[in-house]
């Protein structure tokens, strides 16, 4: 089940921004996280109204993983690239020691855009990821076509495998890609099933050619002719 969670949205002549309350246990990571732009990340700011310190993330130009499921129920496609660019976002992640229960893996807070996929990194977050990312595969789950053999096959047998306390991306996309190959083999066995007989086609015989008739013609008229000489003369 999706985590509720607390943001809000702002803006000014700079941009478009998701915000969150900045952690107390924010640390270094914070840091790290504002003064560089790591693919895969959200970027991300420190603002302070002399209240509370907040943190925004740029997202002008981009569009929710919400958004973007309003214009198209979820397939395998989807599943398979938000699971692979996740797996390329943590493993930049490790570069600047983040925290994996540090990101905030919601439908709201996921980002696509023209250069890809970005994650949103709140330090200090502090929420269990596999339990987060269980919540975003249940969610998924009850938006995909149902009619879609394939896309319940392959949710479900995701959502099962993320359960394992060991499991890890790679496996998940592994067992993904399988999935997807057997659902494959069938539509194309299911193909052959229902593809029409070929009739084999029946060689007409030929009929024969008009040049052999006439010269059959010419020799009987020939072998005629020769015995009513000898007859007669």
């Amino acid at each position: 089940m999706l985590e509720k969670i607390n943001l809000e949205y702002s803006g000014d002549m700079n941009g478009r921004y998701m915000v969150f309350e900045a952690e107390e246990d924010a640390d270094f990571r914070l840091r790290m996280l504002c003064e560089n732009e790591i693919p895969g990340f959200l970027p991300a700011k420190v603002f302070d109204d002399g209240y509370m310190k907040k943190l925004g993330y740029d997202i002008s130009g981009k569009i929710s993983l919400s958004e973007k499921l309003t214009e198209n129920p979820p397939d395998v496609d989807l599943l398979y690239n938000l699971l692979s660019e996740m797996e390329k976002t943590f493993i930049r992640g490790r570069n600047y020691m983040f925290e994996e229960d540090d990101y905030v893996i919601h439908p709201d807070t996921v980002f696509f855009s023209e250069s890809g996929m970005e994650l949103c990194y709140l330090p200090g977050f502090s929420r269990n990821f596999r339990m987060q990312l269980l919540g975003l595969l249940e969610f998924l789950m009850n938006l995909i076509d149902i009619k879609n053999q394939e896309n319940v096959v392959s949710y479900y047998s995701t959502f099962v495998s993320a359960k394992d306390e060991n499991c890890t991306f790679k496996s998940l996309l592994s067992g993904l890609e399988k999935v997807r190959a057997e659902c494959a083999a069938e539509k194309s066995e299911e193909k052959k099933e229902n593809a029409e007989p070929i009739l084999p086609v029946k060689k007409l015989r030929q009929r024969p050619k008009a040049t052999g008739i006439f010269l059959s013609l010419f020799f009987v008229s020939v072998f005629t002719f020769v015995l009513l000489f000898f007859l007669f003369f």
